[in-house]
């Protein structure tokens, strides 16, 4: 058996040795990123990336990282700008470098890969196998962002675009929906672009731009490194 124990000694699930199936090992790796900090998620891919700025402890948000991933490929593909030509998951994509994320496939070619970080919550409910829902008032709406189809995208209009597709989602488990160009406190130098997404529980959902790729760029040693216009 494989299992895994936290530093509070609960153990997370264990799958066998053997007659493992792909989306079993897939779903065991995820499980366990799921509970970890930005800080220990930073440790284990050797990356340096922006300090994510954990909420207050009034915050309230929530959605575990594969479900989060599901809704979200789902609102942007239903809520596809003009420029967005394909919304896929990084499973779908093929890209297995991170456990989460979508690609956005733009009309001119170019590529934004997004990935997905969370933050647990400080009840404890992630050591909980049936995940807790829990639901308040929407985020504010805010005025719709368009993508024109014609020439490059801003990686700005993007992070916009994000933000307001979230934001007027309506979905109960959401609180706030911030970008990072936007917020003080949010990003870096290395960083300037990004959405934190704050539902009703006591979790954060990162959006972090990956790869942000021209037509004919591939997806390889280039993270973090942000285009300002794909």
């Amino acid at each position: 058996m494989i299992a895994s124990r936290d530093v509070t000694g609960a153990d997370h699930r264990a799958i066998p040795a053997t007659g493992t199936s792909q989306d079993d090992v897939e779903d065991f790796v995820i499980q366990l990123l799921d509970g970890l900090s930005p800080d220990c998620l930073t440790k284990a891919f050797s990356l340096e990336l922006p300090a994510f700025h954990h909420p207050a402890s009034t915050e309230v948000l929530t959605m575990r990282l594969r479900r989060f991933e599901s809704f979200l490929h789902e609102l942007l593909t239903k809520e596809a700008a003009p420029a967005v030509q394909s919304v896929r998951t990084f499973s779908e994509a093929g890209y297995r470098k991170r456990p989460a994320g979508i690609v956005l496939g733009f009309t001119n070619g170019g590529e934004v890969y997004l990935q997905v970080v969370r933050t647990s919550p400080s009840d404890g409910s992630d050591q909980r196998e049936e995940e807790p829902i829990v639901t308040g008032e929407p985020p504010a709406a805010v005025p719709p962002v368009e993508l024109s189809a014609a020439g490059a995208v801003r990686t700005a209009d993007i992070e916009r675009w994000l933000v307001s597709v979230l934001a007027n989602s309506g979905h109960n488990e959401l609180a706030r929906v911030n970008g990072y160009s936007a917020t003080k406190d949010l990003g870096d130098g290395q960083q300037p672009y990004g959405v934190r997404v704050s539902c009703h529980s006591e979790a954060a959902i990162y959006l972090l731009f990956l790869h942000t790729l021209r037509s004919g760029q591939s997806a390889s040693g280039n993270d973090f490194q942000v285009l300002e216009a794909v």
